[in-house]
């Protein structure tokens, strides 16, 4: 197209090596196939070689796609939220949606667990599903809070669900069956989900804000996003990466990467929030740096519905109170 430069080709190479102990033509390319998906989940542009061990984890993953296939049959998937603060005075501006597992042998089992079914493909129905819940959440909180004011409901969006080409008609759905205003909805990739493909992220994040959709890039600092790509995104808001927080926070050279990145924020007009607070001396020195916004164990665990509602009808009380004529 004029005007255009075109994209460069991108690729996954999965790579099988014959040896005696493989007696059919068909267990080789299923071996490279195994390779192949193991490329695509790591992000894709890349080579993976078949071994041994490739095989076993598929085969766990397999068992694992099944239970989770029942779960989202039987409704064993739960949505959690953590409370997303204000550093100044730890009222809560927003939740991030969180996917929890209900389990019924293990109890409630925490997303790292089962969210690498992303080369199974079970993901596709775990992603859009978390996001319609979220939002319905959300906008019964709006509609019944409306004193929240600028809440915000951030859903996080996985590497395979970003590369779907559905995932535009996906938001559009989800916002008209909801009622959401689009405003509310925060979307978030993260930083090495972003420099995948950063021209399609730039694409991608540009239309998110014409649906007036909200963005942020989560975990800055571990895909290598360089100022410039950053500076080319669409962007709301930049989350600072756990370790700089949880960790580091007390060396003098972490105090200056976040230093840095609130005075771009500021610059750029873009939100910077910290994650993984956990000390209340992290809080301090957070916000002696000038940092508005933050979540971590600290602020709140990720909390059921219930009791984030509770939550937001404690928060709003007093409002209520002072608009009520004496």
């Amino acid at each position: 197209m004029e005007g255009h430069a075109p994209r460069p080709a991108s690729a996954s190479v999965g790579i099988a090596l014959s040896d005696p102990t493989i007696e059919r033509a068909d267990d080789l390319v299923n071996d490279a196939e195994t390779a192949l998906r193991r490329a695509q989940s790591l992000g894709g542009k890349r080579a993976e070689l078949f071994h041994t061990a490739m095989h076993t984890r598929a085969v766990s993953r397999l068992q694992l796609e099944d239970e989770l296939r029942t779960a989202l049959n039987h409704r064993q998937l739960r949505v959690y939220y953590q409370p997303i603060v204000s550093l100044e005075d730890r009222k809560t501006t927003g939740f991030e949606a969180l996917v929890r597992w209900q389990h019924p042998a293990h109890s409630l089992i925490s997303p790292d667990r089962f969210l690498d079914t992303e080369d199974a493909g079970l993901i596709a129905a775990v992603d859009p599903w978390v996001l319609l819940e979220a939002c319905r959440q959300a906008s019964r909180w709006r509609t019944e809070y409306p004193l929240l004011g600028a809440f915000k409901m951030a859903v996080n969006i996985s590497a395979l669900h970003f590369a779907s080409p559905h995932l535009l008609d996906e938001i559009r759905a989800i916002l008209r069956e909801t009622k959401i205003d689009p405003a509310a909805l925060q979307l978030e990739i993260t930083d090495r989900i972003a420099m995948t493909d950063p021209q399609r992220t730039a694409d991608l994040l540009l239309q998110f804000q014409r649906l007036h959709v909200s963005t942020a890039i989560d975990d800055y600092g571990t895909g290598g996003t360089s100022l410039t790509h950053l500076r080319s995104f669409s962007i709301d808001l930049l989350k600072i990466d756990r370790p700089l927080v949880t960790t580091r926070l007390s060396d003098r050279a972490s105090r200056d990467v976040i230093e840095l990145l609130l005075k771009l924020g500021r610059n750029w007009e873009i939100e910077v929030a910290a994650q993984g607070i956990e000390k209340t001396g992290q809080c301090e020195a957070l916000r002696e740096l000038g940092c508005r916004l933050g979540q971590g164990y600290l602020c709140s665990a990720p909390i059921h519905a219930d009791a984030a509602t509770h939550l937001l009808r404690a928060q709003v009380a007093p409002s209520l109170s002072a608009s009520r004529p004496v």
